[in-house]
C-alpha cells in the first residue's frame, strides 16, 4: 500500500470527533517534481493503482491514537487525477466505503484536478457518522484546491444516522428520571458504534442517581426530586450538546418511549429482586 500512496495525514479526535487519518493517491503529478507545499512528502517514483482490499485500509486504524473514549477512526483516501473518471475510479469509489459494523469509517474522494470538480461516496461525511463537531473532509478539499463537489451517480447511503436532539434527553429526563435521558443519550452512543461508551453512560447515571437521592434525603421531604431531575437535564443536555451537537436527522419519539420503558422496567426488576433478597 505504501508504493500507492503519495502522503498520509493524520490529526488526532476526542469524544465528539473521530481520529482522521488522510491518504492522498497523486495521479496528476506521480513524478512528485512540481513545486507545491506538499512536494517534500512525495514520492519519488511513478504510482502503481491504489487497488489495497477494503481490509488492509481499515487494519490502518489501530495505528491512531485512539482511546476508550475516543475510538472513532475516519480514513479518507482522496485520489487525485486528470480528466473524466476512468472504471478504476469508479471502482475506487465504490470499494472504499464504511463498513456495516466496526469503529472505523472510510470515505474516497475522486478530484478531477483539470476541471476543478470531485465526487465523494460519502461515507463518513459528518451527517452519515452522526458526530456533527466533526469536520468534512470534502470541505477540506474544496477549500484547500478550490474544488467543486458534484455529485456521484454510484451507490452510496445519504440518510443521516438518527439520533435523539437535547430536547428530547431533556423531556426524558422531566417526566421520567435521569436514568431515562442517560438511555437516550446512551443510545446516542450505541448509533454512533460506541456501544460500550453508551452502556457507561447509563451505569454511571444510574450509580449518580442513586448516590444523590441517598445524599439529598433532608432536601427530598421539601422539594422532592426536583433538584435531582433539573440537574440531571442540565448535565445530560450539556453533554449531548458538546458530543453530538445538533443531529441531521432525529430519532422517533415511539423509539425515545420504548427505550424509557424498557429501561425503568428492567431498574423495577431488579430494586424489586433487591427488596425480596433483603
Amino acid at each position: 500500500m505504501g508504493r500507492s500512496v503519495t502522503a498520509a495525514y493524520l490529526r488526532e479526535g476526542d469524544a465528539a470527533r473521530p481520529h482522521d487519518l488522510v491518504l492522498l493517491i497523486d495521479h496528476v503529478d506521480p513524478e512528485g517534481q512540481a513545486a507545491s507545499a506538499m512536494a517534500p512528502h512525495r514520492t519519488g517514483g511513478r504510482l502503481p493503482t491504489f487497488s489495497a482490499p477494503l481490509e488492509d485500509v481499515l487494519a490502518l486504524a489501530p495505528l491512531t491514537l485512539r482511546t476508550f473514549g475516543a475510538p472513532l477512526v475516519r480514513i479518507t483516501l482522496v485520489a487525485l487525477a486528470s480528466g473524466p473518471r476512468t472504471p478504476e475510479d469508479e471502482r475506487f469509489l465504490t470499494t472504499y466505503t464504511t463498513p456495516v459494523k466496526g469503529t472505523t469509517f472510510v470515505q474516497a474522494i475522486h478530484v478531477d484536478v483539470e476541471q476543478a470538480t470531485l465526487v465523494s461516496n460519502d461515507g463518513a461525511s459528518p451527517n452519515r457518522i452522526g458526530l456533527a463537531h466533526a469536520e468534512d473532509p470534502v470541505a477540506w478539499i474544496t477549500e484547500g484546491l478550490g474544488a467543486r463537489a458534484i455529485a456521484w451517480d454510484g451507490p452510496r447511503s445519504n440518510e443521516p444516522v438518527a439520533l435523539f436532539a437535547t430536547r428530547a434527553i431533556a423531556i426524558a429526563t422531566f417526566f421520567a428520571s435521569p436514568l431515562a435521558g442517560a438511555a437516550l443519550l446512551g443510545w446516542n452512543f450505541h448509533r454512533t458504534r460506541r456501544t460500550a461508551q453508551g452502556f457507561v453512560v447509563v451505569v454511571t447515571a444510574f450509580a449518580l442517581t442513586a448516590f444523590l437521592l441517598t445524599a439529598l434525603t433532608p432536601m427530598r421531604s421539601n422539594f422532592g426530586a426536583l433538584p435531582i431531575t433539573f440537574a440531571g437535564m442540565l448535565g445530560l443536555g450539556h453533554f449531548n450538546r458538546r458530543w453530538f451537537g445538533h443531529p441531521a436527522r432525529r430519532a422517533s419519539p415511539l423509539l425515545a418511549a420504548a427505550l424509557v420503558v424498557l429501561l425503568l422496567s428492567v431498574v423495577g426488576a431488579l430494586m424489586a429482586a433487591l427488596l425480596v433478597r433483603a
